[in-house]
């Protein structure tokens, strides 16, 4: 079983519960009434008729009526409960961190200032999430670590069409963000990561010019990938571009992966180390996620290992020296 795909169960349970949490949110916010009434009376019912019909109760009068009472609060109080405990954490944050931030007298300003903060990061979502925003080359790195790097849990997979060279000019700091993310500083006790994949899209021989040309990039572009055990792979760019265009990406072959969570796709100007990249985010669930997913895992099967990688999972011991 190769890198991406070795999850362990524990982490299959959170991220079911996680689209469970996520899809009854939405169905609360579409039909909020109706959500928690629908579920209520499903569970009344459900449990009214094991009482009565599972474990024959036929309490008297009264008990009878505490028994139904008891009933509806259960019935009543579980949907709600549904819906407070994805919450839960955000709620306490939130709560914890505006009546820390001044005084009592200070908390409505806060509040104010804190509602505005999240309408703004709504629609700077709903831009992701559209056409997509136009970031400049030299901020794209720490654009992606504040709203991906720092916040996303799944194991990742990228795609890009720069040759060593370009990559480590442009996109240097991109690997220092990931780095950290392959080794939690909060969690010092926490194994760190070995389900990353890198797959550059460039033909051999492009490959081999820019190593003769720039042969001290190339060792470090390759050398951060075997000491940080990323898998390196190689893939023909027509090809890439073929099968982008098969699955119908929305012209990106340049992909970030978060699998499970979201993709971020990567469109470049005529000139990637001077225009502004387009960034266009999809979340899991989506009709693009799972066309970019499709597509990522095509070009991860027809890929080939990277000149002097090394395979993280066939190298227990960390390699030490450069190749």
């Amino acid at each position: 079983m190769d890198s991406w795909d070795n999850r362990s169960p524990i982490r299959w349970v959170s991220t079911s519960i996680d689209r469970a949490s996520i899809g009854w949110l939405k169905v609360v916010r579409a039909h909020t009434l109706l959500a928690h009434l629908a579920v209520a009376l499903i569970l009344f019912a459900v449990i009214h008729s094991v009482l009565i019909y599972v474990f024959d109760l036929e309490p008297g009068l009264s008990h009878g009526m505490a028994t139904e009472v008891v009933i509806v609060l259960t019935s009543v109080a579980i949907p709600f409960t549904l819906t407070f405990l994805p919450l839960r954490r955000e709620i306490h944050g939130v709560i914890s961190r505006t009546t820390a931030m001044g005084s009592a007298r200070a908390t409505d300003v806060i509040v104010r200032l804190i509602r505005g903060e999240l309408q703004q990061l709504v629609s700077d979502l709903q831009g992701l999430v559209g056409p997509g925003i136009e970031v400049r080359t030299e901020l794209v790195p720490d654009w992606v670590r504040t709203r991906c790097w720092e916040t996303m849990k799944g194991p990742y997979i990228g795609t890009a069409l720069h040759q060593p060279r370009t990559y480590m000019r442009i996109l240097g700091k991109y690997l220092l963000s990931h780095q950290e993310y392959l080794t939690p500083t909060d969690r010092p006790d926490q194994e760190k990561r070995r389900d990353s994949i890198r797959i550059m899209f460039t033909e051999r021989d492009k490959l081999e010019k820019d190593k003769e040309e720039s042969k001290e990039d190339y060792d470090k572009f390759l050398k951060w990938h075997n000491d940080n055990e990323v898998e390196l792979k190689l893939l023909p760019l027509r090809r890439a571009k073929e099968l982008a265009s098969y699955y119908d990406t929305d012209g990106a072959t340049d992909i970030a992966c978060w699998d499970g969570e979201l993709l971020l796709l990567w469109i470049y100007g005529a000139v990637p180390e001077e225009d502004p990249v387009r960034l266009r985010m999809t979340f899991v669930g989506e009709a693009l996620y799972d066309k970019c997913r499709r597509f990522l895992e095509a070009v991860r099967n027809e890929s080939e290992a990277f000149p002097d990688s090394i395979d993280p999972l066939a190298s227990p011991e960390r390699p030490s020296k450069p190749i």
